[in-house]
């Protein structure tokens, strides 16, 4: 049986990018940081942090190219509007992107979400993170 996509487009992230995409995007790293193996760590960071801690992001980072996005959100968009809308949300610090710490060669980016600066801005326009 083939493995059926899903996509899905939170009113509350729709609100806070204004972007339909940008809020699909960002639903695929969220999606995708609850199943890092590192997830336990990831969580106790984040609580942390939402404490006030100022502390480096070193768990929940996930690797999503545009290409692999793309092909996930199953819209008719372009490999660089997907990498536009990403860049858009490191832009606003929803979403951190680095190299890859392991291997100096690789230049593929690394993404965490910032779920602390995410449910901040949520709050301050009417909404929560479900």
């Amino acid at each position: 049986m083939k493995h059926l996509k899903r996509v899905v487009i939170k009113e509350e992230l729709r609100a806070l990018t204004g972007s339909t995409l940008d809020a699909i995007v960002l639903a695929q790293f969220m999606y995708w940081s609850e199943r890092v193996k590192d997830f336990d760590d990831f969580i106790k960071e984040e609580k942390e942090r939402d404490k006030g801690l100022k502390i480096e992001f070193t768990h929940g980072w996930v690797y999503k190219s545009a290409l692999q996005l793309m092909s996930e959100i199953m819209m008719d968009v372009s490999e660089a509007s997907v990498r536009r809308s990403m860049a858009r949300l490191v832009l606003k610090g929803w979403l951190n992107r680095r190299n890859n710490p392991n291997y100096a060669w690789d230049k593929t980016f690394q993404y965490r979400v910032d779920f602390v600066k995410v449910q901040q801005n949520l709050k301050a326009i009417g909404y929560r993170l479900e």
